[in-house]
């Protein structure tokens, strides 16, 4: 089954698996705050994460016994990343309006694409992005129920979701490195990593919500969520980030806002204006262009590798050809 599924999504292209990695994000945030008066953020993030993780070890089933001090290294820090990431994601949706907290949070990976920007073209699809996210930036609602304590979870959020980016981008490189056998393979990194989230915060959860969280109206609706909120937004973004530079996905994500504002449109029949085209416009143009810088350099290096000249034959193996002696 493990080879099945990591086939299957690698057969997906790099940006629909951002775009279906939003559209889960998005679904199961607005599904979750059924939970957040029952169980509590906390408590509601930890029933997820459980049910996320034993769903991804049964599917993948790793070899965690086997794996290197340093890939298990990697795996803790991926694991506290992601713990983080959506434990402030959903703190901070909890405390601000929705378009506030996707705002600041993605700050984090359009910072990532301006470190990992390395030619003035670079700098010109980050700029677009930059300036199509500010057009959409709801300025009116910073001022409207918003709290301190929030802007603070939405900063967390942003260097969580930095961190989880890079986490997994390394972890992905190491376990493609490591020999078989010792090595996490297709989606097996992001459940060991989900793993340790869910032992991380499960204790947090417990003291928040106490027994609630063995109802089993709280349990069943957990488990459904996780497979949305967990399952499948990370494992489109895990499988993504494999795939793409940091920078590249960095831009693509700022694309957030448009997976948001067409499903305003297809399912609550809101209307999109006209500076809302433009700075859609703008991200899309982003992050093409950055997907195509990157499709173009890969090709160069491939091509840069086929004209290397092939090492020449040893000395050894060449043939001697004895003269015939003149008598």
């Amino acid at each position: 089954m493990q080879n099945v599924i990591t086939g299957t999504f690698n057969r997906i292209p790099a940006p629909l698996l951002v775009i279906l990695g939003i559209i889960a994000t998005n679904s199961g945030v607005a599904l979750s705050k059924q939970l957040f008066n029952a169980l509590g953020v906390i408590g509601t993030v930890s029933l997820q994460f459980a049910f996320g993780a034993i769903i991804l070890l049964v599917i993948t089933k790793p070899k965690l016994h086997k794996l290197p001090l340093r890939i298990w290294l990697l795996v803790l820090l991926n694991g506290l990343a992601l713990c983080a990431l959506d434990a402030f994601y959903f703190q901070t949706v909890a405390h601000l309006p929705l378009g506030v907290a996707v705002t600041i949070g993605f700050c984090g990976p359009l910072f990532l694409a301006l470190i990992g920007s390395r030619t003035l073209l670079d700098g010109v699809w980050l700029l677009l992005a930059g300036i199509g996210l500010f057009m959409i930036t709801p300025f009116q609602d910073f001022q409207q129920g918003a709290s301190l304590i929030g802007y603070m979870y939405a900063v967390l959020y942003a260097i969580g979701l930095c961190l989880y980016i890079v986490t997994s981008k390394f972890l992905c490189n190491a376990s493609k490195n490591t020999k078989n056998g010792s090595q996490l393979v297709g989606l097996q990194g992001l459940a060991a990593a989900m793993a340790v989230s869910a032992i991380v915060i499960m204790p947090f959860g417990i003291a928040d919500s106490g027994t609630k969280l063995l109802n089993p109206s709280f349990l069943i609706i957990g488990f459904g969520l996780a497979i949305i909120t967990m399952v499948l937004t990370y494992a489109f973004q895990y499988t993504a980030i494999s795939k793409l530079s940091t920078k590249s996905f960095g831009i693509l994500s700022s694309s957030r806002p448009i997976v948001a504002a067409v499903l305003g449109v297809i399912i609550l029949g809101d209307t999109i204006n006209f500076e809302q085209v433009v700075s859609f416009s703008l991200i899309i143009a982003a992050s093409i262009g950055s997907i195509v810088m990157q499709t173009k350099s890969s090709r160069d290096k491939n091509s840069i590798q086929n004209r290397a000249p092939k090492t020449p034959r040893s000395i050894h193996s060449v043939k001697t050809i004895k003269r015939p002696t003149v008598s």
